[in-house]
């Protein structure tokens, strides 16, 4: 099971390559960033409260949301669409990005660490 599949209860493994979420505030739970092999880090998440689709906090999801990238994500032409700011790539959320978007994006940085 991966992140596309859990849910934000605490303790699931919820960050592909990280086995815990932190508590923002009650009942609210942030994933960790998650890291490739290469360096590259972004965060990934996905509930009622983040841009992803299904809008809720149990998966599975077809679409989450991906912040602040280490390094502008490739390939740009796509991802663009999907920045809020374009004009700041790694300053920036990236909504309803499309699951496969994410795993190609991870593998193009040689997986998960």
């Amino acid at each position: 099971m991966d992140i596309f599949q859990m849910s934000g209860i605490p303790g699931d493994p919820l960050v592909i390559g990280e086995d815990t979420a932190v508590s923002t505030q009650p009942g609210r739970w942030l994933r960790r960033r998650t890291k490739c092999a290469d360096g590259f880090t972004l965060s990934i998440q996905a509930s009622e409260t983040h841009y992803c689709s299904p809008r809720e906090n149990e998966g599975p999801w077809t679409a989450v949301e991906v912040g602040y990238p280490s390094e502008r994500p490739e390939p740009w032409g796509v991802w663009v669409e999907y920045a809020e700011d374009p004009e700041i790539p790694t300053g920036t959320v990236y909504g309803w990005v499309p699951v496969a978007l994410v795993r190609q994006l991870i593998d193009l940085h040689g997986g998960v660490k």
